[in-house]
Order: structure tokens, then C-alpha cells, then sequence
């Protein structure tokens, strides 16, 4: 009877371990890391990356204005070099250079890649290469992409006191039109001037001529008082560096602030204006319609996406960005864990958040997730995954510096 006893207990013990096993809280999921693939050539000051569409091939640009094309190896983890191009008229001057990069939404009928460079201190530009990439193992006529440029669109402020606030991100709306992120070069008062497409957005149809550049105004401008900007789309940004358009069609960027605030602001309807410069941050004073950054962050060590991450960088320094974090068309290998998210974050701090939007484009979710410094290329993979690249080893430019390697990564659960 003793014996039956303490079996009973034994099993009375193992039910009681097993049912309060099974009503514990699930461990926590394991840490995001950026895992790093070895990069051939060792490029350095990238300025941002890019997929050929339907293949592992990666455009990657530096800021010098080479063009480097890379076939990226998932399985060693790798890329091989496979040639480069030169953008002859991007212009190598501080923040300024060879900086964005989209593929024509036609890219597999006409090889179409629009790129955004600097010209000079003063001008930004946006220019077309005909690239068509063949098979990986295909050489290619570089010298016949270089020779095949043409401009869309030039803009600029002979008054510019500094090679910044330059042409940021490239992308395509849904009926054709390309829109492109334009900083104020740094002339506070373009980003409030109608008449100027600089500090804002603005929406062209560029030429589809293998032989010709320049682009057509929409037939409907958003802003139709006398002398406006036919291309203007959205006003009142300082520096908008880096965005992209999401599956609502709204347009999602950082803002990079002057003092006080880094923004990342949402553009859900055409003709929006963000402040800039009467507001940096939430607008505190006449506001006059203007709208708020969905989230922003101060310069101290102090804040709460600083204090998220235990790497962060600690300085002056500030830049905001914004990426797309996936595609409904492509592979899923986070298990739904970044599906519909926006990656956002501070390239000299390093901390990178995912956040999601509500119907509104206002913040539904908000969470740290990990930690990469001196980003400044994001794209997503014909695989699914996330890849980022860094400038080199510094966020930021100053005359004679001497810069360090960039690095590719790729982000993984």
C-alpha cells in the first residue's frame, strides 16, 4: 500500500508540474540580429542597395557615384562582384553623391533604373539608366549602362550654403508616376514656398524614351494656385532622406531634424505640409494646418528609444530613417512577425524599431527590435529577408575624413 501511495503521488506530482508547465508564460522569442555577408570588393560610404527585381542581384551605390552589381549567395552568406558602372555626373561632395535608387514598375520590358545623385553643392538630380541584367553569370556591357543616362529632372538653390538637404528616396505609385524626396538645401524658406519643388515631395511622369530624359507634370496638380509647382506633392520637410511607399499608398519617411527633433512622418493624402521650419517636431506654436510626425525623438541621452538599446551609439548626431520591412508577393521567413510593419530608426544612434499604422496612418504598434549602426541602405530580398547596408564606420561626412568599409547584413529572428 505504501508503494501505491507514492506512485500516486508521483503521478499526482508530474500532472500538477505538467498542467502548471503548460499555463506558464511561453519564453520570451529569441533576439532580431543583423547577420553580416562577407562583401566582395569591400566598398565603402554606401549610400544605399537595391534588388533587381525577380533576382538575386543587388545594385549597391556609393556615394562616389560608382554603381557596384553584386550576385548575392543566401547559402554562404556572400556576394560576388560582378561588375560596376559609373554615374559620370554625380557630383562627390560631402552628404552630396550618388544616394537613391528604384527600378521602373516596367523594369522586365525596358530595364529602366532611376537614380538621385547630387550635380553640384547647389542642385540635385534625378537621371535613368537602361540596365538589363540577364542571367548571374552573364558579363555585362557596363560601359553601354553608363553611356545610356539620361536626366528626368534637376532641382536646386544657387543660394545652398552647404552640400545637404539633397534628393532622397526614389519610388513609384500605382499609376506610374515616380515620387521623390526632396530636401530644402538647406534654405529654410523653400520648404514653404509653393513656387519651389525643394523641401517636400514631389510626383512626374518620367520619360519612358530609351533615348530621351525629362518627364510630364500631372494634368491634376495638387497645388493649383498661380506660379505653383506643377510636380509639388507635399511641403514642409527639412531633410527627407530616406522612405518608401507602403501597400496603402501612403509615403513613410524620416525627416532628419536641425536642434531638437528627428521625424517620421506619414503621408496619407496629397498636399500635406509637415511645418518645417516653423515647426521641428510636433508643432507647438501657429501650427495653421500643418500635420505631426507620427513619432519623433529628442537628442538626449535620456529617451526611451535611446535607453531601448543597450548598443546605442551616444552623441550629437541624429538621422531618421524609414524602410519597408516586407512584401505580400514574396516569401515570409519572420513567420509574420514584420508582415505590414514599417522598420524605422536612427543611423547614428543605431536603434531599429518596427512599428505598424492604423487604417488612419496613425501609430497602432511600437517596439524596439535591435541594433545597427550607420545604416543607410534597406531593401527586401527575392528571398523574403530584410538586408541592410552601412555607410562605413561613421554616420556622417566632414571634409577629409577617411572612411572605413560598409557591410551587408541581413536581419534574422
Amino acid at each position: 500500500m505504501k508503494s501505491i501511495r507514492n506512485v500516486a503521488r508521483c503521478v499526482s506530482l508530474i500532472l500538477v508540474m505538467a498542467v502548471a508547465s503548460a499555463c506558464e508564460d511561453p519564453p520570451p522569442p529569441a533576439p532580431w540580429s543583423f547577420v553580416e555577408l562577407r562583401l566582395d570588393g569591400g566598398p565603402s560610404r554606401i549610400s544605399a542597395i537595391g534588388f533587381v527585381p525577380g533576382t538575386h542581384q543587388l545594385l549597391v551605390l556609393l556615394l562616389s557615384g560608382e554603381v557596384q552589381h553584386h550576385l548575392v549567395d543566401a547559402e554562404s552568406m556572400s556576394t560576388r562582384l560582378l561588375g560596376s558602372f559609373e554615374i559620370e555626373g554625380a557630383h562627390d561632395s560631402l552628404d552630396c553623391g550618388l544616394i537613391s535608387v528604384a527600378f521602373d514598375p516596367d523594369f522586365d520590358e525596358n530595364g529602366f533604373v532611376f537614380l538621385g545623385h547630387c550635380t553640384d553643392d547647389q542642385h540635385s538630380a534625378i537621371g535613368r539608366v537602361t540596365f538589363v541584367p540577364g542571367a548571374d553569370d552573364d558579363a555585362l556591357d557596363y560601359a553601354s549602362v553608363e553611356a545610356s543616362y539620361v536626366t528626368i529632372l534637376e532641382l536646386g538653390d544657387e543660394n545652398a550654403a552647404e552640400p545637404w538637404h539633397n534628393v532622397g528616396s526614389l519610388m513609384f505609385d500605382d499609376e506610374g508616376a515616380l515620387l521623390a524626396l526632396f530636401g530644402d538645401k538647406t534654405v529654410r524658406a523653400n520648404a514653404q514656398d509653393l513656387t519651389s519643388p525643394l523641401g517636400g515631395v514631389v510626383r512626374l511622369f518620367p520619360s519612358r524614351d530609351p533615348e530621351h530624359g525629362g518627364f510630364e507634370a500631372p494634368e491634376d496638380p495638387v497645388y493649383s494656385a498661380a506660379g505653383s509647382s506643377p510636380i509639388l506633392f507635399a511641403k514642409g520637410l527639412r531633410s527627407p532622406w530616406m522612405g518608401f511607399r507602403d501597400d496603402r499608398g501612403r509615403i513613410i519617411l524620416g525627416d532628419v531634424g536641425e536642434a531638437t527633433h528627428e521625424e517620421i512622418d506619414v503621408i496619407t493624402a496629397p498636399g500635406q505640409n509637415f511645418g518645417w521650419p516653423a515647426a521641428e517636431g510636433p508643432c507647438s506654436g501657429e501650427c495653421g494646418g500643418f500635420v505631426d510626425p507620427v513619432l519623433h525623438w529628442d537628442r538626449s541621452e535620456t529617451h526611451p528609444f535611446v535607453r531601448d538599446d543597450a548598443n546605442a551609439v551616444i552623441g550629437w548626431p541624429r538621422v531618421a530613417w524609414a524602410a519597408r520591412a516586407s512584401y505580400p508577393d514574396r516569401p515570409d521567413p519572420y513567420a509574420g512577425r514584420l508582415a505590414s510593419s514599417v522598420l524605422y530608426g536612427d543611423m547614428c544612434v543605431g536603434f531599429v524599431r518596427r512599428m505598424t499604422l492604423d487604417d488612419d496612418g496613425r501609430v497602432a504598434s511600437d517596439e524596439h527590435l535591435t541594433h545597427l549602426a550607420n545604416a543607410t541602405g534597406w531593401d527586401v530580398g527575392p528571398d523574403g529577408y530584410v538586408y541592410a547596408a552601412t555607410f562605413s564606420d561613421r554616420c556622417t561626412t566632414s571634409p577629409g575624413a577617411q572612411y572605413g568599409r560598409g557591410r551587408l547584413y541581413r536581419l534574422t529572428p
